[in-house]
């Protein structure tokens, strides 16, 4: 992903532990900066649903997504996606 400027590239990252989601970004894939605050994703499982007695297939994806709210077609370009499980 290219930065507003046009200079180079942003790396973007999230790292996952517990229920807690952090994100990240680089501008060399060494330094990483944090993005806001940590994120719970937990209502987002099926055992949140479960413990309420409703019965639906909310999931938790991993996954890569970009949405032009702008209505102007603006697109972005992924390099590659990587996922790792540690």
């Amino acid at each position: 992903m290219y930065d507003d400027a046009g200079d180079g590239l942003v790396y973007l990252k999230v790292c996952v532990k517990d229920d807690a989601a952090r994100f990240y970004y680089s501008l060399d894939e060494r330094t990483w900066f944090p993005v806001g605050d940590h994120v719970e994703y937990s209502k987002l499982s099926d055992e949140y649903f479960k413990e309420r007695d409703i019965e639906r297939f909310t999931g938790a994806f991993v996954g890569m997504c970009c949405q032009d709210f702008t209505g102007e077609r603006i697109y972005a370009d992924f390099d590659y996606f990587l996922y790792s499980a540690k």
